[in-house]
Order: structure tokens, then C-alpha cells, then sequence
């Protein structure tokens, strides 16, 4: 999870993500009983979560700001809240599906000390920091970019570890692929110029809000529904650049319309966008995952783990929590606090459900109480935020009541060498 969430920072690139970090990630967690295609899924489903990542937030954040008139420190601030507990969900979505299946994490002794870590290579991390810094002074994603590039030939340099150098065989590798990637984004992005004036020279974006709009009798939550269906089926198979213009010209108006904040109807249509990077019928994404014997099969599986995170879940909070994205009259920090707690609760009543396991396999009564209370907490409200912790606190009780009664059952059953 850390590792796709730190790439993805920078890349802003589902696919280069995998690419990237699945060559030992999907390994890693074979090795300690996950099935291939969970490993897969969950690979795919945490480098999606990367286009999201602040401070890169992906290449499309530049033209974010540009339909939103607002700066890039913005958009960085409120991503911030928003890509954490996506993190945090998929996290525990894998938590529960690990002692679901009674596995084990790596023994100390195969775990990696963080100061022998930091100390041999944690100069590498200064390009990270320059290109922030960058960013949020202000500077161009060109002139971020070039400093980054610079820095981190300076920073294999001076790093004690001697095999990460950046020797003139590498930097020219580097700047072939770099190259060779740009074709894909640039491609995409010529396209793209002919979809934006069909749209606007037809009035087809109008059109299309008109017909949303009457065909949902003008109802928030039916629209939404509607907007992230659409947003799904023109995203597949677009890279980050080019699946937010599509979208943010399409359909972000709409949401407007409706009365959702701009920068929540934003970030409503690119996360769906980016979702479909997981979707049953775009396989684009699980192309690049060599180390996964059934890699393209891994899809259907991934979109369960999208759900079980709460992935699809995610905007509809932003939605009617804008709080979260640092937006909206009454934003403090108390309820700041207040929608991540709630937003965390809700996340792992869901989880729990999904899984239909916490301490051992849930009641389905008790998987409905969790369904119901997730709900709930997603409504911002006391009365809603009552209701729903009273369900989790009912549902929780009843689970453990049945887990303390299976106990003494368990330890007078024989050994089975099963």
C-alpha cells in the first residue's frame, strides 16, 4: 500500500504504478498465502488510488486548477484528507480478508530496519521534496519536473548505497522511457482536442445535462449514480491527463448544476474516471503485472477490493461532505475531526460487511446492521451519526457475544490434522 501510494504521488499513472511496484509487491504477498489474483487485485486497486495522491496528484491536476481557477496548494490541501482514507480502507479491507484466510505477516528478521533504510538511501527522497517544494512555491510542472530531474542524479551520487547510481547508461534508459511514455499522454491528449469541440460546438454537453437531469427528476443522489456510470464508460482505458479533461468538460458541469461545490464535482467525476481503471471490462491495467500468473483475470476480483475499500463509496462522501476537501462554510477543525472520524467508523463497519468477517464470519443480521450504519454515517448529521454509531455499537456487541460462546466450543474440539 505504501509503496503504490509514494509512486503514484509522483506518477500520477495507474499502469506505470503496477509496472512499477507490483514486480515485488504481487511476490511479496504470494509469499505469505494471498492468491495470485488477490494479490493482483489488490495491486491494482491500491496503484489506482496513486492518481489520487497528493503532491503530484497526477499529471491532470494542472488542468484542475485551470477549469477551477484556484491554485495548486488547493487542490493539494484537499486531496490530502480524501487519499488517506482511501489508503486506509483498502488497508483494512486486507487486514480482514488476511485473518479471514488466518494468514501471517513476515517474521521480524525479513522485515528491513527503518534507520538502516533511511541511512543507506534516504538521500533519494530529497527530488521528492524538491519537486513539491516546487510545485507549491508556485513554479511550473516543467520547471518542477527538470529540478527533479537534476536532483536526483545529484542525490545517486552522494547516496552511501553505490548501486543506485545514475550512471550516463542509466539517464539515457531514463530518458527513453520517459520519452516513450510521453507518446501514450500525447496521443491521448490530441484526441481529446477533438472530443472538446465536438462537445462544445454541438451543445452535446447540454444536452447530455439536460436529459441526466430530467431523466432523474432532478434528485442529488440519482444524478450522482447516473454521472458515475458515465464517468466510468468514457474514462476506460484513458490515461489521468486525458480521462479528467473528458470528464471535467462532460459531465463536471452537470454536478454544478446541482448544486455540488465545483472543486466536490471535480473530484466526484476524475475519481470515477480513474476508477475504471478497475472495472470488469477494461483490462488495461492489469496488463503490466508480470508477476502475476493470471493477471488479466485478476479484474473482476479487483473491482470486489475497489468495493470493499469503499472505493465507490469514496465521492459520494466528498459530495455531502465537503468538510473533507477543506471546503464549505462551516470548515474547522472540529468538524474536520469530526468527518474523519465518522468517514473511518463508516469505512470499516463496510469493510466488515464485505468481508462478512471481523472476528470470525458474520451473522447476516449482523452484516445488515453494518451495511446500514455505513450508510448512514455517509449523511452528515447528528441524528444520522447517532443512528448509525448505535448499529455498529449493536452489531459489534452481538458479534462478540457469539464469538465469546464459539470460544470454549473451539478449545474442547479435537485437533484435526486437516
Amino acid at each position: 500500500m505504501i509503496s503504490s501510494a509514494l509512486t503514484g504521488s509522483l506518477s500520477g499513472s495507474a499502469v506505470a504504478n503496477v509496472a512499477t511496484t507490483g514486480t515485488f509487491t504481487i511476490p511479496l504477498m504470494k509469499s505469505i498465502g494471498l492468491s495470485p489474483r488477490f494479490a493482483g487485485a489488490v495491486e491494482a486497486t491500491a496503484s489506482t488510488g496513486g492518481m489520487i495522491m497528493p503532491a503530484d496528484y497526477g499529471r491532470s491536476r494542472v488542468h484542475h486548477g485551470g477549469f477551477l481557477g484556484i491554485s495548486y496548494t488547493t487542490i493539494v490541501i484537499a486531496a490530502i484528507v480524501p487519499a488517506l482514507l482511501y489508503y486506509a480502507a483498502l488497508i483494512m479491507a486486507i487486514d480482514l480478508e488476511a485473518k479471514k484466510q488466518g494468514l501471517k505477516g513476515l517474521s521480524k528478521e525479513h522485515i528491513p530496519q527503518v534507520k538502516a533504510v533511511l541511512k543507506a538511501r534516504g538521500l533519494l527522497l530529497l527530488p521528492l521534496v524538491i519537486v513539491i517544494g516546487t510545485l507549491l512555491m508556485g513554479k511550473t510542472p516543467i520547471y518542477a519536473g527538470f529540478l527533479g530531474i537534476v536532483s536526483i542524479i545529484v542525490a545517486s551520487w552522494i547516496t552511501p548505497d553505490s548501486t543506485v547510481r545514475m550512471t550516463p547508461k542509466k539517464i539515457a534508459e531514463a530518458l527513453n522511457e520517459a520519452a516513450r511514455g510521453s507518446i501514450q499522454v500525447t496521443i491521448a491528449c490530441a484526441a481529446i482536442g477533438v472530443i472538446i469541440c465536438v462537445v462544445t460546438m454541438t451543445g452535446i454537453g447540454s444536452t447530455l445535462a439536460f436529459n441526466i437531469v430530467s431523466m432523474t427528476n432532478n434528485t442529488l443522489w440519482m444524478i450522482l449514480l447516473v454521472v458515475m456510470l458515465v464517468c466510468i464508460v468514457l474514462s476506460m482505458g484513458l490515461p489521468s491527463t486525458a480521462l479528467y479533461i473528458v470528464v471535467a468538460v462532460t459531465v463536471s458541469p452537470i454536478l454544478i448544476k446541482a448544486g455540488v461545490m465545483p472543486l466536490a464535482a471535480h473530484f466526484f467525476v476524475f475519481w470515477f474516471g480513474a476508477l475504471s481503471n478497475i472495472t470488469r471490462r477494461w483490462r488495461w491495467q492489469a496488463i503490466p503485472q508480470p508477476a502475476s500468473p493470471a493477471p488479466i483475470r485478476c479484474k473482476p476480483r479487483g473491482m470486489r477490493c475497489g468495493w470493499r475499500c469503499r472505493a465507490l463509496s469514496f465521492p459520494f462522501i466528498l459530495v455531502y461532505n465537503p468538510a473533507l476537501l477543506m471546503q464549505g462554510e462551516d470548515v474547522g477543525v472540529f468538524s474536520i475531526i469530526h468527518m474523519i472520524v465518522t468517514a473511518l467508523v463508516g469505512i470499516y463497519a463496510l469493510s466488515i460487511a464485505s468481508a462478512n468477517f471481523w472476528l470470525m464470519k458474520t451473522h447476516w443480521l449482523e452484516r445488515l446492521l453494518f451495511i446500514i450504519a455505513a450508510i448512514m454515517l455517509i449523511k452528515p448529521g447528528l441524528l444520522t451519526d447517532l443512528a448509525g454509531a448505535a448499529l455498529i455499537v449493536s452489531a459489534g456487541v452481538m458479534h462478540l457475544l457469539r464469538y465469546k460462546q464459539r470460544a470454549p466450543l473451539a478449545a474442547n474440539l479435537p485437533e484435526s490434522n486437516e
